[in-house]
């Protein structure tokens, strides 16, 4: 699939950049690394409550997708993080946990909806956050990683309006 490329191409990109930081590293690389980080475990929670209850092939398939991609994406954040002193295991706030408890007290189609709902506004936060950081982020191998990780982020948008025939949101 096209993300898995698109996760191969983002470590090895992540990979070759060899920036190491002999400063500190400053609070907004720490908000960066802390958002990615909680946009990463949400994506992943939901998606193992979807493999674990939902009936639809198409919505688990992606769900498997975003665990896999996730999972490298948070692997690399990891890395990078602890070559920076920045911590990336964060743990997600009260209404976070909320959002995916709920999730799972679902049924299908409702749990399906609400699955796909959830993931056009997370990607839709990661898309501003990511980009945002590709631009303007001044720590050169968080930014190289943000680069990295944009083009998968959108596929995931592109695929969440493909299933659910909505529009991202915004």
């Amino acid at each position: 699939m096209k993300s898995a490329l698109l996760a191969a191409a983002l470590v090895t990109t992540l990979l070759n950049a060899s920036h190491v930081s002999a400063e500190p590293a400053s609070p907004f690389v720490g908000l960066f690394a802390q958002d990615a980080s909680l946009g990463n475990a949400f994506e992943i929670d939901e998606s193992k409550i979807i493999l674990e209850t939902s009936t639809n092939p198409v919505v688990r398939a992606f769900a498997e997708e975003m665990i896999h991609d996730h999972t490298i994406a948070q692997a690399e954040l990891d890395r990078l993080g602890r070559r920076a002193g920045v911590p990336t295991d964060i743990i997600p706030g009260k209404a976070q946990k909320t959002l995916v408890d709920d999730l799972g007290l679902m049924d299908s189609p409702k749990l399906d909806k609400v699955y796909l709902s959830d993931q056009s506004k997370a990607h839709a936060r990661a898309v501003a956050l990511i980009s945002d950081y590709a631009i303007n982020g001044e720590d050169p191998a968080f930014r190289a990683y943000a680069r990295a990780t944009l083009p998968m982020v959108l596929i995931h948008q592109r695929m969440l309006v493909e299933i659910s025939g909505k529009k991202p949101h915004l």
